[in-house]
Order: structure tokens, then sequence, then C-alpha cells
């Protein structure tokens, strides 16, 4: 079995060492760590890595979806068996990557056919709260809450950090679509694996440790008289592409509950919007990227970039 160990680098890779240590650390050795370099502007990969890590610099930054993309048709190039994604601001526990292989040997043979991606369990900074997988429901996306006491339960949604993917899988149904650029890329992708009757599986033993959203996401508090109000903070870049692919997806690519999933999106959407608009001083581009975002979702301009 042939293991591939997928990191995206966007912007900066100052946080990529913690990174690339978990992965070196690893219990079950990884064959190759490759590198994607989406633009990386820091200098930080400008120096010798050991042998097994490989560095690919598409011709243009592709984004998460992208990256992944581009590093999945490297590894199946290759023959690889599985990738494991992880992005460059998290961290592998040692046993890890030891605990999916050792649940995907431990199904039954009819139900490890059928395996579509194992996930690990993301802690996320700086709480440490689990962020649980999801599934496709009558009400839409859902988050699961599992019996704490189960070592595994299946799902139809996790996040690309963590996740190990099967090659066999992805030949069939196809790689990611690049056009996400970054989030709901991975929730698509879910939605494809799992359209083909692919399943998914997540190990809450095996643990990474997650920084949500990434070092663009903040949140602050803003006190209005007794009361403290909490505000997300991110790039205009961000509001665009989480605005045009929340809405692409649930118009265009969910073949299943499109409404009810359109209907709790929208709901998501106007609290997002609304996030920036109480303050409107300091959050025009913002303002802006959301309703750019909205137009392009609603008329289907998956391709635009900001």
């Amino acid at each position: 079995m042939k293991i591939l160990a997928l990191i995206t680098v966007y912007k900066s890779s100052k946080v990529l060492g913690p990174t690339l240590q978990s992965l070196m650390e690893q219990t079950r050795p990884i064959d190759e760590i490759l590198l994607v370099d989406n633009d990386s502007q820091d200098g930080a990969l400008d120096r010798d890595f050991p042998e097994k890590v490989s560095i690919l610099k598409p011709p243009e930054n592709l984004g998460t979806a992208g990256g992944v993309a581009f590093g999945w048709d490297y590894a199946i190039e290759r023959g690889y068996d599985w990738v494991w994604v992880m992005d460059d601001d998290s961290e592998a526990q040692k046993d890890a990557l030891e605990k999916l292989i050792e649940l995907n040997e431990s199904l039954p043979s009819d139900i490890r056919e059928e395996v579509g991606f194992l996930g690990s369990l993301p802690l996320y900074h700086p709480d440490l709260l689990p962020k649980h997988g999801g599934v496709f429901s009558s009400k839409g996306m859902v988050d699961i809450q599992p019996d704490a006491e189960a070592e595994f339960y299946p799902c139809d949604i996790n996040i690309w950090s963590g996740s190990l993917y099967r090659m066999k899988v992805v030949r069939e149904i196809g790689l990611p679509s690049k056009d996400y650029f970054m989030d709901w890329g991975e929730f698509e992708y879910c939605h494809r694996v799992k359209q083909a009757g692919y399943k998914g599986f997540i190990h809450q033993k095996s643990v990474i440790h997650h920084n949500i959203g990434g070092p663009s996401l903040k949140i602050s508090t803003q006190k209005l008289g007794p009361m403290k109000l909490y505000a997300i903070e991110f790039p205009p870049l961000r509001c665009y592409y989480m605005m045009r692919n929340m809405i692409y997806f649930s118009l265009y690519d969910n073949r299943c509950k499109w409404f009810v999933t359109l209907t709790r999106n929208v709901m998501k959407i106007a609290k997002l919007k609304a996030n920036f608009m109480i303050r409107p001083i300091n959050h025009g581009p913002h303002i802006s990227a959301c309703f750019r975002g909205l137009w392009d979702g609603l008329t289907g301009k998956i391709h635009r970039r900001y």
C-alpha cells in the first residue's frame, strides 16, 4: 500500500514546519510527502528538505481545491493507493495515519471496497473542540453528533485536512473541481463520492490539530453598550469565494435536497453579510466581495476568480 501525504501551501509557508514534522514522525511511515506551492511568498520553501519530500509549483495559484487536484494527478500517475491531505497549518498526532490504516483493514471486505475516504478528527485551535463530519440529509448538510465512545462513525462530509482519499475512487469519479478554488471544494467532492456509491468514515482516535479557517480568519469582540457581539474577520477574497461557492453548490452541483440546502445556505449568507454590514466603515471591500460572490454564484460563473 503506497501512501502520499499532500500539503497545499498557500501564500505563506511560515506555519509549514510543524505540519511537515508531524508527517515525518508518523508511526506508519509515509512513502512521499508532496508540497504543492500555491504562490507562497515568504521563501520558506527555498531550502533543502528531506529526501522523501517533493515540491511542485503550479504555473498559477490554484487555491486549495486546485492544489488538491494537482497533487492527486501526481499521485495517480505514480501509482499511489491513498493520498492523505493536510493543510499547512495542521499537525497530526504521531499515530493518526496508523489509526486510519488500521480502521480500513478492520472493515469487512465488502465495506472496505466501498470506502472513498477515511478522515482524522480535527481538533480546532485554540479550544481543541472537535469538528465532526457531516451528512447530506433531508435537512441539507448537517453536522454529526457521534457517540463519544464510538471508535469511528460513517459520514458523508469531512474537511480536506486530515482526509485520506482512495485513489481508485478518484480515478473513477475524477479530480476535484479547481473552480471552487477555496471553501466548499471538499463538500462538492464528498457529494460526488456519495453519489458514486462510496462511503466515508471518521476515526475519533486519529487526531489532527487544525486552525479553523486558517490564519486569515479571526474572531473579534465588539461592545454595544452592555452587550458583546462576536464578529468574524477574514479577507474580501474569502468573502467572495464563500458566498459564490455556497450558492453555486446549492443550485448547480447538489443533486439531492437542493431546495433545503439552498434555504439553509441563504440563511448562512444573510448572517455573514450582516456581520460586515453592521460595521460598514472599514468593510466596504468585504461587502462588495459578498455581493459579487452572490451574483456569480446565482448566475453560475464558477470559473471566475476574485
